[in-house]
């Protein structure tokens, strides 16, 4: 995988810069290095919820193909913008809340 087509790489600084490339994808090999705030963690994690949750609903229903694509990405879009001017902090809100439900819904032995 190039640097490209990561989302974020090492910075001179030892923290993780969020690249600004094209793509939208993201393909989370490596956990956030950055601090939170409380407020954003919750907000975040809300976030990504309303689009997992949006998912089940559509599946619940039968939708499927292009009418389920387009639905998902009406969701992605209002909750998951990628915006030219803050592409970065987009990116690293996707990252983010990523994680965050990574945790909550981890179970342990």
């Amino acid at each position: 995988v190039s640097p490209r087509d990561k989302t974020f790489n090492s910075g001179s600084n030892g923290e993780k810069n969020f690249l600004t490339n094209a793509c939208h994808l993201s393909f989370y090999e490596t956990p956030p290095q950055s601090d939170i705030q409380i407020d954003d963690f919750e907000t975040y994690a809300i976030a990504r919820l309303q689009v997992l949750r949006r998912i089940d609903v559509l599946r619940a229903r039968g939708i499927t193909g292009d009418k389920f694509n387009e639905e998902i990405a009406k969701a992605d879009v209002k909750h998951f913008p990628i915006r030219p001017k803050t592409s970065i902090d987009d990116r690293k809100k996707d990252t983010i809340s990523h994680y965050v439900l990574r945790m909550a819904y981890c179970r342990t032995e």
